[in-house]
């Protein structure tokens, strides 16, 4: 998709930069928008972006991908998680999200940003913006909660 999208931007072309992500994101989600609503009529718009994220981004998808849902971005995996929980217990668990800090200039700000379930700080973490940081608290409270996948280990050279 990125060599489709075309922008005069210097802040696009950079790699990595937030404003390409974005966009990139952004033509994604319309493209998969467009794919739906042209199938739609037929009565077959979610199973053609089904079958298109699944051929396109899940090449090499397996059980685990799906079961531990490592598709969901971190704060909706978090919510995800809390309420199985919740649903399991019957205890009723919230997450909420705080601007802990904010330091640095103007154009290179950095954001702290704490994750509290039912009020008590579980993580917390930094980012260039408080999305970023958001979703980096969720990660963080996802592993310390023991919530968060575990990565298959690679083989160490020489083992099969």
């Amino acid at each position: 998709m990125h060599r489709c999208v075309r922008h005069k931007d210097a802040l696009f072309e950079e790699e990595g930069s937030r404003t390409r992500g974005k966009m990139l994101a952004d033509a994604f989600e319309a493209f998969l928008g467009a794919l739906y609503l042209d199938r739609q009529p037929l009565g077959l718009g979610l199973a053609a972006v089904k079958a298109f994220t699944a051929a396109t981004l899940f090449e090499e998808e397996t059980d685990a991908t799906v079961d531990e849902r490592r598709w969901m971005d971190p704060k909706a995996r978090l919510q995800h998680c809390l309420n199985e929980f919740s649903a399991l217990t019957g205890a009723r668990l919230s997450k909420t999200f705080e601007l802990l800090e904010e330091f640095g200039p103007a154009h290179e700000r950095m954001y702290v940003v704490g994750c509290y379930i039912n009020g008590a700080l579980v993580a917390s973490a930094r980012g260039l913006s408080i999305t970023d940081a958001q979703m980096g608290a969720a990660l963080r409270a996802l592993e310390s909660l023991h919530l968060a996948p575990e990565e298959p280990e690679e083989p160490e050279e020489g083992e099969v």
